[in-house]
């Protein structure tokens, strides 16, 4: 059986759905949608203190200011990036997200799916983790 990933984005993009999280990190997963709508390197701050430590599969551990210029980068060099939520959980002060992407670069779109771990305090993100095949973004 074939998951039909934008049904479940869907369901899950509804606040309705999320009385399962707490108020706090309901608030962060809907910044988190909000950035992936418009992502800038800009609006990684809304998201991320500046001392976050950001282990970002591919690119070692940055800060959460770093993560700026790397946000920039990765968008530079594609011409679309598109970030849904398919489903997520919260852990004590951990909120796990569950997403698929797709980006469009020189006319070809790939697509994959990952999870970000997120440790929150005071409704900002101080340490993610972001687990995917890195493979899929090599061409190969």
């Amino acid at each position: 059986m074939e998951l039909d990933l934008k049904a479940a984005a869907l369901k899950y993009a509804d606040p309705k759905n999320r009385h399962d999280l707490s108020e706090e990190k309901q608030d962060f997963l809907r910044r988190f949608e909000s950035f992936w709508s418009d992502p800038s390197g800009p609006r990684v701050r809304e998201l991320f203190k500046p001392d976050a430590q950001v282990n970002f599969a591919g690119q070692g551990t940055v800060s959460g200011e770093e993560y700026v210029g790397l946000m920039d980068a990765i968008l530079a060099d594609a011409d679309s990036v598109q970030v849904d939520v398919v489903d997520y959980a919260e852990r004590g002060d951990r909120l796990f997200i569950f997403w698929h992407a797709k980006r469009i670069a020189g006319g070809k779109e790939i697509s994959w799916h990952g999870v970000d771990r997120f440790r929150i305090e005071n409704g900002m993100a101080v340490e993610e983790q972001v687990i995917f095949d890195t493979q899929v973004l090599s061409g190969d």
